[in-house]
């Protein structure tokens, strides 16, 4: 991408992941469903052992935005499981797929030390916000932002660039969500996409334009990515690695093919889209697969994913067996919390 472009990708992290503990002292200060999001100590019961995470991180060059509550509560068999998030700064790509996987190795280490669990599985309760792993993305070319335009807005490669996430989204998810109940995270509803668009501020759209872009007069200085889009598919058992590079292959088709990646850009806009919008993510690993075998051209290109890669990934995904779980699980709650109980520690 760069030596054709002259862009640096750069994206941010956003991990979400549930705090698991014996449930104490829940009836001084409760906790609701849903209603945890940026909740601070007494409610937030572990907000120490996440500030820790910080302060390991900033002390081993991981550098983060910040740290928070997120919505997600669970009071359930004599445990609490408490939603956080913790935002990392854009970095390179390669650099950005290192920094996930330090995160998650001090997390669960820092957790440990206190005495409790930790679960990245994108989801561990059926009526409960799963875990993701938001992607925010920009371009570099001679220190500038190249996705902010004329009047602080998108500019033309931003949406030639959306275009291409857009266009790759379905095959995407065999990198970024790569277990059945990654699946289930999207079915659910809970703040996570469904159908394949785009909008601002709109959390259930797949691809959403931050509220910091309707702040004008933010100057971006030099290599800033201050003005991003995020991408919401992907969770934390994402294959970081293999995500990125499927996502420079988006962007790299996208800015070669720009006449298409406008048009898909316009046309699955959510205000353009409305109601007859109907194309969606993949609803299990196994058509994940599908669709990677579909797209497995425009990835092998140029040498940039080995055949084998293809192969193996497409293999792992259909070994689950997953094409029609969550049809033959329908109305069987107890035998969905089976599923979930499973995948509660992968990753």
């Amino acid at each position: 991408l760069y030596s054709s472009t002259g862009i640096v990708l750069k994206a941010l992290a956003e991990m979400e992941f549930y705090i698991i503990s014996k449930n104490e002292n829940e009836t001084l200060f409760p906790s609701f469903p849903d209603k945890n999001y940026h909740e601070s100590s007494p409610f937030a019961k572990f907000e120490d052992v996440r500030n820790e995470v910080l302060i390991t991180l900033a002390d081993i060059g991981i550098p983060t935005k910040y740290g928070h509550s997120e919505v997600g509560t669970v009071n359930r068999d004599g445990l609490t499981m408490e939603q956080h998030e913790i935002e990392l700064l854009p970095q390179r790509l390669t650099e950005m797929a290192e920094a996930i996987s330090i995160t998650k190795w001090v997390i669960r280490n820092v957790c440990a030390k206190h005495g409790v669990s930790v679960s990245f599985s994108p989801k561990v309760a059926l009526e409960h916000a799963g875990n993701g792993m938001h992607v925010h993305l920009c371009g570099i070319k001679n220190g500038k932002n190249v996705i902010v335009g004329r009047d602080e807005a998108l500019s033309e490669k931003a949406l030639k660039m959306i275009g291409g996430v857009l266009r790759f989204a379905r095959s995407l998810t065999a990198f970024g969500n790569t277990v059945p109940v990654s699946y289930l995270r999207f079915i659910s509803r809970k703040e996570s996409p469904m159908h394949v668009c785009w909008g601002s501020r709109n959390r259930l759209a797949l691809i959403r334009i931050p509220l910091w872009w309707s702040f004008k007069g933010k100057i971006e200085g030099k290599n800033s990515c201050r003005r991003t889009f995020e991408y919401r598919a992907p969770d934390p058992l994402a294959d970081a690695y293999l995500l990125f590079a499927g996502v420079t292959v988006a962007v790299d088709y996208a800015l070669k093919n720009s006449r298409e990646a406008l048009r898909i850009a316009e046309r699955l806009h959510v205000e353009k889209a409305g109601r007859k919008q109907k194309m969606l993510l993949p609803q299990s690993c196994f058509e994940s697969a599908e669709n990677l075998e579909r797209d497995r051209g425009f990835y092998e290109a140029h040498g940039i994913f080995p055949r084998k890669v293809i192969d193996k990934t497409v293999e792992k995904l259909k070994g689950y067996k997953d094409k029609d779980l969550w049809i033959r699980l329908a109305g069987k709650p107890s035998k969905i919390e089976e599923v979930l109980r499973h995948y509660l520690h992968y990753g």
